[in-house]
């Protein structure tokens, strides 16, 4: 249910760039999602087809980069990439690591036309 919410947000910031550029139809949203926040990208989708009906944003293609979650092992160094949570080192198994990538959540750009003069 996350994802309504931040669904809620995504259209709101393409609403924003829109007037801020005057935009009169938004044709694709390019989202980097780390797969550490396990927002489920269909879910996404399926909130801003409802949203965008009727809206500038009516036919936008949602498009995801995708960010593996990336860690190191503050015992031994070591360094580590999932595509699912990591909760120990692979290296040594110790469970000190810091996330170093994968929490990646925001709109990169939005791809639209110009209002017609």
């Amino acid at each position: 249910m996350h994802e309504l919410s931040v669904t809620q947000n995504i259209f709101d910031i393409c609403l924003d760039a829109a007037r801020k550029n005057r935009l009169g139809k938004i044709s694709a949203v390019n989202i980097r999602l780390g797969c550490f926040t396990t927002f489920v990208t269909d879910s996404i989708v399926f909130y801003f087809g409802i949203m965008s009906k009727g809206s500038i944003a009516e036919h936008a293609r949602l498009n995801f980069t995708i960010v593996k979650i990336k860690v190191k092992c503050k015992d031994c160094g070591g360094t580590a990439e999932s595509d699912e949570p990591v909760f120990s080192c692979p290296t040594c198994g110790g469970a000190n690591l810091e996330i170093l990538e994968g929490r990646e959540f925001s709109v990169e750009n939005i791809v639209g036309e110009e209002e017609a003069q």
